[in-house]
């Protein structure tokens, strides 16, 4: 198969020179101490099994993790996020901090040349790719966070002291190195083993997006060629000197994609033959769409957010159940990341009892409102049944304030009489 021995000349290296998509090409190293130098040439995380060295260029490279990052980047960004604190004259209701120095921070600006999406998109690419996210913390003096600066993740170490505590040392991109104590820095973290930093994703999949390069590589080489390398023309006979050089030349001149699908003159008896499969055959195709499955399941998005609409998923038939499925299961895990590491981080010891983050999910819940009003209205006691909230607690959920008289559960009893003699008769 094509596809196979393809693969097989980009192990061979020395026999052909294909184009490959080395390190050199799309990441680069700062100095002799850059950590990223130190992995290649140890062999732990940049080489894939298919001979790509997998930086995190390369494998934006590849359009289904292009996709995947950014989907879940935009989707953490792009949701409002206040910091709340509750209502002196009522601790049930919960309303916003305008006055608290973070939350403008958190919501409009952490620093003087990023706005909060910005901040948020590039702290949740770094972690999607990297493990981890880290921000400076410029502090105020009163004690309270007054700008966030992002530090490259993949530039930074973390280590853990005697007494516990951690510290981050980044490696400059002019050389030399810069040390931050634990509580100088905002610490976004992916899954983790160990607990003090996060498993790098690209690390785990280097081999599903260097197939997935690879292949891309393979089918660009296929369409540069533009006639089917596995086909032959056949001469009846001896062909002449004069007939091979213009069948040569016809050829040459119908090479390339731009050129294909126009006519070539036969002449002398000569016929053409494909001996080759085609892309489908080798399965070239399918193989594209595995890599696609296979990576949109590293980064837990549904097929059909990728164009993959053949694929199937657990989260629902349709697209409304999917996308609550997507923000359950994909977007709910990082927006808790996000304001835990707030609480932990950014809020100072003295007000977390009193001052919380919250992210305002409303927007991607809108297709599912109709949910949530027929449950609330179950809650209330519609249709005779008892009812098991007040309407002050309906509205606590919602973020509403209460009203006078909505602290007592609904009296559901005449109404349920009245069906009662309703059925009867």
């Amino acid at each position: 198969m094509k596809l196979i021995d393809f693969f097989r000349s980009k192990e061979a290296g020395a026999r052909q020179k294909q184009p490959r998509a080395m390190a050199s090409e799309v990441g680069y190293f700062s100095g002799l101490n850059d950590p990223r130098l130190l992995e290649v040439i140890r062999g732990g995380g940049s080489m894939s099994g298919a001979g790509v060295a997998v930086t995190a260029e390369a494998a934006l490279s590849v359009a289904a993790v292009w996709r995947c990052v950014s989907i879940i980047a935009n989707s953490v960004a792009s949701l409002p996020l206040h910091l709340m604190s509750e209502d002196r004259r009522d601790p049930r209701v919960k309303i916003k901090a305008t006055g608290h120095p973070l939350f403008s921070v958190l919501y409009a600006a952490p620093n003087g040349w990023q706005s909060s999406f910005e901040f948020r998109n590039a702290m949740m690419m770094n972690v999607l790719l990297f493990g981890n996210a880290y921000a400076y913390k410029v502090m105020g003096s009163d004690g309270n966070v007054r700008q966030l600066i992002p530090i490259r993740a993949d530039m930074v170490e973390v280590h853990q002291r005697d007494d516990f505590m951690l510290e981050y040392i980044e490696r400059r991109d002019k050389g030399g190195s810069r040390k931050y104590a634990q509580d100088e820095i905002f610490h976004l973290r992916d899954i983790s083993i160990t607990g003090l930093s996060g498993d790098p994703r690209l690390r785990r999949m280097r081999n599903a997006i260097g197939l997935a390069i690879q292949t891309e590589l393979f089918g660009s080489s296929l369409f540069a060629n533009g006639a089917n390398p596995g086909s032959a023309f056949c001469h009846p006979g001896a062909i002449s000197a004069e007939a091979f050089e213009r069948l040569k030349s016809s050829v040459e001149e119908h090479v390339g994609a731009g050129r294909a699908n126009k006519n070539i003159i036969l002449e002398e008896g000569i016929q053409f033959k494909p001996l080759g499969m085609t892309n489908e055959d080798s399965q070239f195709i399918d193989t594209r769409r595995f890599q696609i499955s296979e990576i949109a399941m590293f980064f837990g998005v549904p097929p059909h957010m990728l164009g993959d609409t053949k694929a199937t998923t657990s989260w629902g038939t349709g697209i409304e159940q999917q996308n609550i499925g997507y923000l359950q299961y994909t977007v709910g895990p990082w927006i808790t990341a996000w304001e835990q590491a707030i609480i932990r981080d950014l809020i100072l010891l003295r007000d977390r009892g009193s001052i919380y983050p919250k992210f305002n999910v409303s927007g991607l819940l809108r297709s599912s409102a109709s949910d949530r009003a027929a449950y609330f209205s179950a809650a209330l006691g519609s249709g005779g049944s008892p009812g098991w909230m007040t309407p002050n607690e309906v509205r606590a959920l919602e973020e509403l304030p209460p009203i006078e008289g909505g602290d007592s559960l609904p009296n559901t009893a005449p109404a349920a009489a009245a069906m009662k003699l309703k059925t009867v008769a």
